[in-house]
């Protein structure tokens, strides 16, 4: 059963086992050929793996731990030596000791060269030389060295020493640690690109690992969930990932307010002048816009909402303005549409005598009745006898000398300068006395 040997002898330099994997992964040996591996493989001493950008591997190692390597990994199996004395230790200790626990006694079911006085060899006075228990279930050797009595196994067996025999650092890799992924607003819309002030809760998550899953909380980080809703109004969301080896994040938290609404503002004639405070004929084209958002920008039309711009200029005559605004966040409101007449001008009214009695030229009458012409339609006329001191709407003239001065004032409330008359009003005939020479 026993067979001479010098040393242990390996039988084979297989190092790990795959034992799964996705997306492709690739061996390169230490000869520079490169492979495609699959699951159940064998990855030699020697070689280096290598995953894609999709890939991810799980490798048995000798010690029976379990590495794993992410996408676009590469590691670096142990050398011969590491990889061989890992193998050698561990296989041979497990099955002598599986042998024994199945009634195998190595002192007295070995050959004489064992061990004991009589080996053969150059071991010294001690006891025996060397040789080595080939174990056929996995084709090494494990060396046993003699100087001992072979009188039988005690009933109680010292427990082997623990595995002490490491594996180099480039041949493992630990997968403990995941950072916490970046956060912000996909878009900080509005005004500022800084105010966190935003019409979209859509976030952007970035440094995620392959595979990894992202959670989110809006609770603080009493409970997270695989999908986030923003809402209307603030919002404060912390954001983690899982990688694939089951680690998790810490916490980013970002702060954000959405907005998605804003009304159309309310219009109306700053003054509707005139006669009537409903018509829509004004002397002043100023508006009053309503429930306008702290910070928000307004707008003004004139074509109907082709374009639009910030300043509204009003022209003599008929407009028609749209009226819109735009939040700090971004949202425009529907348009609110105002129709006036701007009426800026009134000429100053024509007066003559209506009837310039006897010499039509003379501007002596009998009758003080004026005729008043070149009035808007719905106009007011005035009358001033005191050069315009007072006005009143009714004149009654004099009789005598008369000076009247005569305005209008139109419908948007615009009053023309005066149109002045002067005549003289006679409605009596002369006393005549008619004497008679005796």
């Amino acid at each position: 059963m026993a067979s001479p040997t010098s040393g242990a002898t390996v039988m084979s330099n297989a190092y790990a086992v795959i034992k799964s994997l996705s997306g492709q992964v690739f061996a390169v040996s230490a000869e520079g050929v490169r492979r495609q591996v699959f699951e159940g493989e064998v990855v030699f001493a020697g070689d280096r793996l290598e995953t894609d950008a999709a890939g991810s591997v799980t490798l048995e190692l000798p010690n029976g731990e379990e590495l794993t390597l992410g996408s676009s990994a590469s590691w670096q199996a142990g050398d011969f030596a590491v990889a061989d004395a890992v193998q050698v230790e561990d296989q041979s200790i497990t099955d002598l000791e599986q042998a024994i626990a199945d009634g195998f006694d190595p002192t007295t079911q070995l050959d004489p060269t064992a061990a004991g006085p009589g080996a053969g060899g150059t071991g010294g006075a001690g006891g025996g030389g060397h040789s080595a228990v080939m174990l056929s279930e996995t084709g090494q050797r494990v060396e046993a060295v003699t100087g001992f009595e072979t009188e039988g196994l005690s009933a109680t067996t010292n427990a082997p020493e623990p595995n002490t025999v490491g594996i180099s650092a480039t041949g493992l890799a630990s997968d403990t640690n995941v950072s916490a992924p970046t956060v912000s607003l996909l878009i900080d819309s509005g005004a500022s690109s800084s105010d966190s002030i935003t019409n979209s809760g859509s976030l952007t998550i970035g440094g995620i690992e392959a595979g990894a899953t992202i959670e989110y909380s809006t609770d603080g980080g009493n409970n997270w969930s695989t999908t986030f809703t923003p809402v209307e109004g603030s919002n404060t969301v912390s954001v983690r990932q899982t990688d694939v080896a089951g680690n998790t994040s810490g916490a980013t938290t970002v702060s954000f307010v959405l907005d998605t609404q804003v009304a159309a503002p309310s219009v109306s004639l700053q003054t509707d002048s005139g006669t009537s405070n409903s018509d829509g004929i004004t002397n002043s084209g100023a508006l009053t816009i309503g429930g306008t958002e702290a910070g928000a920008t307004v707008e003004y039309s004139v074509d109907g909402g082709n374009t639009w711009s910030s300043t509204l200029t009003p022209v003599e005559g008929s407009n028609t303005v749209a009226v819109r605004q735009t939040d700090v966040a971004g949202n425009t409101s529907g348009a609110t549409t105002v129709s006036f007449v701007l009426d800026t001008q009134v000429a100053a009214p024509s007066v003559v005598l209506s009837t310039d009695s006897a010499n039509p030229t003379d501007s002596i009458s009998n009758n003080g009745a004026l005729n008043i012409g070149g009035l808007e339609t719905g106009a007011t006329v005035e009358y001033s006898v005191d050069g315009g001191n007072t006005w009143s709407s009714t004149f009654t003239s004099v009789e005598g000398s008369n000076t009247v001065a005569v305005r209008q004032t139109d419908v948007a409330g615009n009053t023309s300068g005066a149109t002045t008359v002067s005549f003289v009003l006679d409605t009596q005939a002369p006393n005549l006395s008619i004497s008679i020479d005796p």
